[in-house]
């Protein structure tokens, strides 16, 4: 399973819709946003640990950052859509 294309094709997903919710200020839209956000980021936790072993070292170092990265943005407090677009970044980066 190729990480980058499945971050790659989830964040294509998102965009309109979370570019869309930038432009809105209500909170009620902000929280539908951060929900969508939430649900992206643990579908692609999900999918790292559903995934086959890893092959290449890069792509071991991913599957382990991920969910820790997201995990510790939970603690501190980071909103999930900073998060989802940290995700991305490092799995696009690798």
């Amino acid at each position: 399973m190729d990480v980058a294309f499945m971050a790659a094709a989830a964040l294509l997903a998102m965009g309109p819709a979370a570019a869309q919710d930038r432009e809105t200020k209500s909170p009620a839209t902000a929280a539908e946003r951060q929900a969508r956000c939430r649900q992206a980021n643990d579908a692609m936790v999900h999918a790292l640990r559903q995934s086959p072993p890893p092959g290449p070292r890069n792509e071991a170092a991913l599957r382990s950052k991920v969910p820790a990265l997201v995990a510790a943005n939970r603690r501190k407090g980071v909103e999930e859509c900073s998060t989802w677009e940290e995700v991305n970044r490092t799995a696009l980066q690798r």
